[in-house]
């Protein structure tokens, strides 16, 4: 099941990275594989990686507690998005005992609260986009619209670093395990 969450949680990424590439395709040529390699980060993980469902599941409550805040208090903000995913690892580990378990949360976490920052910021109502300083523009909504999802690619990075790990681990795990046999 926790592979089936991950694969959707890839898909809805993927689906919102082609509708941004496909609304800027200035920024195809050099955003377009480089959202491939990470999102195929992620895929593997989940496929490879093969995290529990609790880790899984306290990466999407960490989102949707995220979501929560942010809905409350607009708009979004990457500090209390990498404090979440930071969380989801904590609380992951804590709940199972197992590390690997952690850093499923944080990575599924990442990706989520990618996902949704980006399709607030680019399709949601005005109180989730932040204002960012574009003297000059002719639309200074449409400017940050278009700015403000930039920073969640560390972000996404970041998630995509954690599924390396991930699968790191694991092909570890199960090497040692063949040698030991």
């Amino acid at each position: 099941m926790a592979r089936v969450l991950g694969c959707v949680l890839v898909a809805a990424m993927a689906a919102l990275v082609v509708l941004m590439l496909v609304a800027s395709p200035d920024k195809a040529g050099e955003g377009g594989p480089v959202f491939g390699v990470l999102l195929a980060a992620y895929l593997v993980a989940f496929l490879y990686g093969r995290p529990d469902l609790s880790a899984v599941a306290t990466g999407v409550a960490a989102a949707v507690l995220w979501l929560a805040v942010v809905a409350l208090i607009p708009p979004v903000s990457l500090a209390l998005a990498l404090l979440s995913v930071a969380v989801a690892g904590v609380v992951g580990v804590w709940l199972t005992r197992n590390p690997v378990a952690g850093l499923a949360a944080a990575m599924s976490s990442a990706l989520l609260i990618t996902t949704v920052a980006w399709a607030l910021v680019t399709y949601g109502p005005e109180r989730f986009v932040p204002v960012l300083d574009a003297p000059g523009a002719a639309d200074p909504l449409l400017e940050s619209r278009i700015e403000a999802p930039d920073p969640y690619v560390g972000l996404l990075a970041l998630g995509a670093l954690l599924a390396v790990v991930l699968v790191a681990v694991r092909r570890f795990r199960t090497v040692n395990a063949a040698v030991s046999t």
